[in-house]
């Protein structure tokens, strides 16, 4: 890119794909708010800009997009549009900011009952449509000189968890015996040890013919009162497949 202000004109100057693009640049640089209030300079009358795809650095987990939050200047005008597509999905609508408009939340509802179930995806791309008012207002008479102005558009999405499946184990010390040399207290402390052990690992489970590969999630121990040194833990097993 090039900055040339040959022939009193200041512009900016680029090629892109075979072809010679040019814009001009304001001597006193300011940006687009500060330029509708200004003044100074005329806007194009349409334009666009593309996020590109989004996968919040987690390319291998579906996310839930629940709602976007479009916040605009209070020098906004003519029309915001937000359109989104994802690795599913054809390019919708999701909302549209127009003069006078506040902050506008726009809910995701791919089947349009009014009920905003929300979008899964791997990736989710945006595309932002702007276009110029048509006629002027008591503030800024000449639309040419006015554009859409938004301060940020924000994604409330959450991350979708693999499938998995959870399991409670009950384990009775009531009695003092020894089990594979292992007294109850003995017992207890190994797994009551597991959720933090430094040394933390996968466990194979196996229950009939099915075989589990799991964490120990939590470890819980109920202690009987009195004279009676029985006690009961509980202990709570996550599936993590290897999916």
């Amino acid at each position: 890119m090039l900055v040339s202000s040959a022939g009193g004109a200041h512009e900016a100057w680029w090629g892109y794909n075979g072809n010679a693009y040019r814009m001009k640049l304001p001597k006193p640089w300011h940006n687009p708010e500060q330029a509708v209030r200004s003044g100074t300079i005329q806007f194009q009358t349409s334009g666009r800009i593309v996020s590109g795809k989004i996968d919040h650095a987690m390319p291998a987990f579906w996310k839930l997009a629940s709602h976007a939050v479009v916040t605009p200047l209070d020098d906004h005008r003519g029309t915001y549009e937000l359109w989104y597509h994802t690795d599913h999905t054809d390019w919708a609508l999701l909302g549209t900011v127009t003069d006078g408009s506040d902050i506008a939340i726009f809910p995701f509802d791919p089947d349009g009952d009014g009920f905003a179930e929300g979008q899964y995806y791997r990736w989710i791309e945006f595309e932002e449509r702007m276009t110029q008012a048509t006629t002027g207002d008591s503030i800024y008479p000449d639309p040419t000189k006015t554009t859409p102005l938004i301060w940020n558009v924000v994604e409330k999405y959450i991350k979708l968890p693999k499938k998995t499946t959870s399991f409670v184990l009950t384990v009775p010390l009531e009695m003092p015996e020894a089990w594979k040399g292992k007294g109850p207290d003995e017992t207890a402390n190994f797994l009551m040890s597991l959720p933090s052990d430094q040394a933390a690992r996968f466990h194979k489970l196996i229950i009939g013919d099915d075989e589990y590969r799991v964490r120990v999630a939590q470890a819980r121990r109920q202690r009987h009162t009195g004279s009676d040194f029985g006690s009961v833990l509980t202990i709570n097993l996550l599936e993590v497949p290897l999916s």
